[in-house]
């Protein structure tokens, strides 16, 4: 009789239906992080949708972003922004601000919002898009790891209901050398 209630009481915790966010954006690291990267997957997944709310959202003008694209058509796009330069766009001192997906088209799509860092010796970032939820969790662990904050992040849902993150990290430089008693991680440069 109690395993049959446990196991009721479990289906129905596994069985809610998912939350639509169709965007949602995180200040910085939230307790709701450390909660996706603790527990199991039946919590995790729980938690994955908590920590997609929105809190303090990133607004970023529509116009900002770039139009939607394919993979290959961004990383032409920012190509093109790049001609005639030696180093790339973002070495040259850009930033991505915010990354969105979606299903279109019937495939996968991005888009970008991206402008000048406000002080490339002081603000690095990575992103990351097109993630599974297990490699989104991965992700943030990762980039905690290395000092970078989740500044932005969002999803869509593919044919088949699976869902896709992207994500954009920050970190300020002079915050992790305190962090780590004034040396930085060589292996952490800007995209």
């Amino acid at each position: 009789m109690a395993a049959t209630i446990c196991g009721i009481g479990a289906l129905y915790h596994t069985s809610k239906p998912p939350v639509e966010v169709e965007s949602a954006s995180l200040s910085e690291s939230t307790v709701e992080e450390e909660a996706l990267l603790t527990t199991g997957p039946i919590e995790a997944s729980a938690k994955a949708e908590e920590a997609l709310e929105p809190k303090a959202a990133v607004t970023i003008d529509d116009q900002k972003f770039t139009p939607w694209l394919s993979p290959q058509a961004l990383d032409d796009y920012i190509q093109n922004k790049n001609q005639g330069f030696e180093q790339t766009f973002w070495q040259r001192g850009h930033w991505i601000r915010a990354v969105e997906g979606r299903w279109g088209n019937g495939n996968h799509e991005f888009r970008i919002a991206y402008e000048p860092l406000p002080n490339p010796d002081t603000w690095q970032w990575q992103y990351r898009v097109n993630q599974s939820q297990n490699d989104f969790a991965a992700s943030i662990k990762e980039m905690s790891v290395h000092g970078y904050s989740l500044y932005q992040t969002q999803f869509y849902k593919r044919p088949d209901g699976a869902r896709r993150f992207q994500g954009v990290w920050q970190r300020e430089i002079g915050d992790l050398q305190t962090m780590v008693g004034n040396s930085t991680d060589p292996g952490a440069s800007p995209q």
